[in-house]
Formats: structure tokens, sequence, C-alpha cells
């Protein structure tokens, strides 16, 4: 249901098959994710579940010493040294406090202790979250008339000129962010190149047929070196 077409929200309908659209699609997302939760074993949800594993993993390789308190320092292997404060439940880095999972310098302090999750990465708080089903409606020819004596009708539609468009209209900081590497050079930097790779065609065409010339007329008319500051000052910088 985002923008990244996972959810293929159909923009082109009606606001009433678009909604059923939506309404049918939640159905089998809902139903979908009941069945992986049935297969699912443990205390934490299978995503959490593999971030754990990794970082217990990742844990091994690091070295603890208490500072006092609950505060302590975690050196591992690429000068990787952090501090852990178990009181105030944070890291510093960050990721504990970002995704609420604990990260591989927590996990060495706490020696795989994997009771240590934010409850919102718990298994039963996602089967919790899917435990509302999306109720089943007749189709439209069964649906009761409106009482309502107004008439409501749809405003007037007129079909605008080329391909209609399907992706949403993204705002000015999305595109500031958007960079596309291998973004096409401007028209007038291909015309310029192009100018220049015909004009050194012509300067060998001329050396071929006036080699008596070359001196004295191919040289001094259409040296490289002329060519190549005409070009630049026209903007062409290949």
């Amino acid at each position: 249901m985002d923008s990244s077409g996972k959810g293929n929200v159909r923009r082109d309908k009606p606001i009433i098959s678009c909604l059923e659209f939506i309404r049918e699609y939640m159905m089998k997302r809902i139903c979908n994710v009941l069945k992986v939760q049935q297969k699912c074993v443990g205390p934490l949800t299978p995503t959490v579940t593999k971030i754990m594993e990794k970082n217990e993993a990742d844990a091994t390789q690091y070295i603890v010493e208490w500072c006092g308190d609950e505060k302590y320092q975690v050196k591992g292997p690429w000068n990787d040294q952090h501090v852990v404060d178990m009181h105030e439940r944070v890291c510093s880095c960050r990721k504990w406090e970002l995704t609420g999972i604990p990260c591989r310098h927590v996990i060495s302090v706490l020696y795989n202790k994997v009771d240590h999750g934010e409850c919102v990465h718990w298994l039963q708080t996602w089967k919790t979250a899917y435990g509302y089903k999306v109720e089943q409606i007749k189709g439209r020819t069964l649906w009761p008339r409106s009482e309502c004596p107004m008439q409501i009708t749809p405003p007037p539609h007129s079909n605008q000129p080329g391909r209609p468009k399907r992706k949403r209209r993204q705002s000015r900081e999305e595109k500031s962010h958007v960079t596309s590497p291998k973004s096409r050079p401007e028209k007038t930097d291909f015309c310029l190149c192009f100018i220049k790779i015909r004009v050194l065609h012509f300067i060998k065409m001329l050396r071929n047929l006036f080699p008596e010339k070359h001196d004295k007329y191919v040289i001094k008319t259409f040296s490289k070196k002329r060519i190549y500051f005409i070009l630049k000052r026209l903007g062409c910088h290949c």
C-alpha cells in the first residue's frame, strides 16, 4: 500500500472501486500473515529472530569491561568500541535506541539473553496486531438503496491528453534526494560532441584529398588546437 508499489493500489480507479480493492487486499494480507504466524516458533518475530541470531554470532568477538554502575565498555575487531548503559538502555552505536533490538554490543553484555528485546518485537504482539479481521460484504447489486432525497452526481470528467499517470506525485524534498547514477548528458553537450567528431572527420578527409596543402592550408585553417578552442568557447567539456 506504499509508494514502492507493494500494495499495487489502482490509482486510476474510482473511489468505490479503489476502496473495494484496498479491502480485498487487506483481507488477503491478514490471511497470509496468519499463515506465517502459525509456523513461527519462539518468543520473537521471524525478522527480529534472524537479526538477533546474527548479532549473537557477532557478539562473541567482543570483549566487555565493566566501568561501574551499569555502564560497560565493549571493544571488538576493526577498532569497534562503544559504551553500553544498561540503566538508560542505550548504546553509543544508537541501534538499540532506533530499532529497540539489542545490538551486538548489548548482547555481548547480556551474554545472549534474548528476553531483553522490546515488547513491540514479541511474537505475541505481532499476533495481537493482526488479530482483527476484515469482514466480508455482498456484491454491489445487493447493496441497500440510500434514502437520501438528494442525489449526488459525480463531477464532470474530461480525459487529459497523453497517457494517464499511475504513480503519485513526488514532493520537492523527495525529488532533491533522488539521484540517477546513469544520467544522460545534456542535449547541448551531445550536439557539441557530435559537431566535434564531424569537424575532426572533415580535417582527416581534407588531409587525404590535399596532401600537398597539408602544412599550408589544412593545419592553418582546421588545426586541432583551433577547433578545440572554438568548441571550448561553445561550452563542450568532453
